[in-house]
């Protein structure tokens, strides 16, 4: 086991913009050893989004770090879960949806090791990769509405309409 350490700098001293901040890099004190024996040399630069370092360590079964350890893995299950990755994202994107969770929970940190604990070998989806699958989503649902409405005898639809405090307007439509 290794630990990592955290190497970050808010903002450049001379930086005129206080709010803007700098990318961290996550550097190992000593080199990850892989199963094999083989040294792990990468360095990550963290800008927000944690998928190419947790995919990175889940990959190659490297534990990651908490805040208050390390984690230990539960169980290993077998690595050519295609099926199940894929199952997963779609629940996680059903989850998202349904719940009204911005797209970012997915990036969140307590979020990623959540789900590490729950299945090491699952990668979590980035944002852009749930957005496509929102898109694919929408079109197939979209035919699958059309189809639905062709045969339908009868659709009752509930309007609302508000403005917000500076006057921009809103309005929205569902069928009952």
């Amino acid at each position: 086991m290794t630990n990592t350490t955290l190497e970050s700098t808010d903002r450049a001293p001379n930086d005129s913009n206080p709010f803007k901040q700098t990318a961290a890099i996550i550097k190992p004190q000593t080199k990850f050893l892989l199963d094999d024996g083989e040294k792990c040399s990468k360095n990550y630069k963290y800008d927000g989004s944690t998928g190419n370092l947790s995919y990175h360590l889940v990959k190659h079964r490297i534990i990651p770090p908490l805040e208050s350890g390390i984690i230990s893995p539960m169980h290993t299950q077998s690595a050519s879960n295609k099926n199940g990755q894929k199952e997963k994202e779609l629940s996680t994107l059903r989850w998202i949806l349904l719940t009204t969770q911005p797209l970012s929970t997915i990036t969140q940190k307590a979020y990623i090791e959540h789900m590490y604990i729950i299945d090491p070998q699952f990668t979590v989806p980035g944002e852009k990769k749930l957005r496509m699958m929102i898109a694919r989503s929408y079109g197939y649902n979209k035919e699958k509405l059309k189809l639905l409405l062709k045969t339908a005898q009868s659709i009752s639809l509930t309007t609302d309409l508000w403005s917000s405090r500076y006057i921009d307007n809103f309005g929205t439509s569902r069928p009952n």
